[in-house]
This record gives C-alpha cells, structure tokens and sequence, in this order.
C-alpha cells in the first residue's frame, strides 16, 4: 500500500471516531509511525486530507454500485437493489460507512458547503446508475410500467437511507423489502 493510501486509511478512521475537530495532524502521523511532514508532503492541511478522505470514499461508493450493477451473478434487478440495501447494513462497523454518516450529517464548519458539494456530485453519480437501471427494469418489464424511474428511485432512496442510519435495522430490512418489492414489480 502507498503511503498516500495509508495515510488515507487511518485518516479516514480517526475522522470517523474523533470528528474534525478531535482529529489532529500529530494524531495521524503517531498513529502511523510518521512525522508530520511525512504527512504535508501528501496533504497540504487537515482540510485537504479530510477532503481527499470524502474523495475516496464517495469512489468508492461509485465503484461498488457500479459493480453491483454490473454484478453478472446477480440477474435481476431486485437482486441487484437487494443487495445494494443488504451490504448498506453489513458495512456499518466500516470506518468509512461512519465517517460518510457522520459528516454528511454534522459536517464541519468550516468545510460545510465543500462537503455539501462532493456529496451531491457524488450522490448524482451513483444515483444516475441506479435511475437507469430501474428505467432498464421497467422497460423491460421487470418493474411495473405505471411507476416512473422516479417514483421507484425517490422510493428506493428513502429505503437505502433508512437502513443507513439505524443501525440494526437488518431484522427489518426484510419486511420492507417484501413490501417495497411487491409495490413495484410488474405483475
């Protein structure tokens, strides 16, 4: 691994635990046996890698829907939405997972309307993905013609929100499916 990327890494997870505030640039250069201006020769302030931090995860967030989409072994696409939801709730131990709740929630100051923006950009992306997947599904037939890709997105959105942030929320995640899925698909 690159130092860059194990900067990032353990960046990403003391931001998660500590906040922006409680985070400190000695705190991550002790964590990973650096000096400090091991770390400005990647990052030009705390500000810039908390920024590279939301970078990389929001790619990450891209890629992974992206490949879920594109998943061959998952055929349908209530398998692919099901699974999307599914690994949502298996990854809220992740740091990242935490780092991306906390901050899209309690952003810093300072850095508030930065955030806003890449998690917008970020959100149209895979959005996007998701919207033409659903249009695919109910050109198709797969999912009823009567609902727009809005519609089942605006749905599907508010779902995937949910389970992100309540945590042991999987005993439930399978009633909502059920009911969620049989809302939508074609008869």
């Amino acid at each position: 691994m690159k130092t860059r990327d194990k900067i990032l890494k353990e960046s990403i997870k003391l931001f998660a635990e500590q906040g922006f505030e409680g985070t400190s640039m000695t705190m991550i250069s002790s964590l990973l046996g650096f000096t400090k201006p091991a770390i400005y020769a990647h990052f030009a302030n705390k500000a810039a890698l908390f920024e590279a931090c939301l970078d990389t995860i929001s790619q990450e967030q891209i890629t992974y829907i992206k490949s879920t989409l594109e998943n061959p072994s998952l055929k349908t696409i209530e398998t692919k939405l099901h699974s999307i939801i599914n690994d949502c709730i298996l990854i809220q131990d992740n740091h990242a997972f935490l780092f991306y709740n906390r901050f899209y929630l309690l952003p810093p100051v300072e850095l508030k309307e930065q955030i806003k923006y890449k998690l917008d950009q970020s959100t149209e992306k895979w959005s996007s993905m998701l919207m033409d997947a659903i249009h695919n599904a109910i050109v198709s037939g797969e999912i009823d013609k009567s609902l727009t890709k809005t519609e089942v997105l605006s749905s599907y959105m508010c779902i995937l929100n949910g389970v992100g942030y309540e945590i042991g929320s999987k005993h439930n995640l399978d009633h909502i499916w059920k009911i969620f899925w049989r809302g939508i698909k074609a008869n």
